[in-house]
């Protein structure tokens, strides 16, 4: 055990305790003081609307896509013909399409790669 030394009972005095006390509850009471007049500032520059009343308004109902299976259809058929048909990409500036096993033949034949077999159809015993 260490007996304290009397230098120790000096850096410690109850006035040191008392001031360290008020100047903690001073900062304290600032904060407080700061944290209402931001309070009271914000309130006042807020502009006030009445509160809706909740049995007055609904909400909108969710826009669904009634006919899902129909557009999709629509979509894909699309696709296929612009796949698969000549036409006019961008006419303005002479750009052309041409059907995807046409631009896939040509993209072989230009750089001399030869086209891959056809998978034989066999049947599973």
């Amino acid at each position: 055990m260490n007996p304290t030394s009397d230098k120790d009972k000096e850096n410690i005095t109850t006035p040191m305790i008392l001031k360290t006390l008020g100047l903690l509850a001073a900062f304290f009471l600032l904060v407080q003081l700061s944290a209402f007049f931001l309070l009271v500032l914000f309130q006042r520059e807020r502009p006030r609307h009445p509160s809706p009343n909740p049995s007055q308004s609904k909400p909108n109902a969710p826009l669904l896509e009634s006919t899902f299976s129909e557009n999709l259809q629509k979509l894909r058929k699309e696709e296929k013909m612009i796949l698969n048909t000549y036409g006019w990409s961008d006419r303005d500036n002479d750009v052309a399409r041409i059907p995807i096993d046409e631009a896939m033949d040509r993209l072989l034949q230009s750089h001399e790669l030869e086209k891959p077999p056809e998978p034989k159809n066999q049947e599973q015993p």
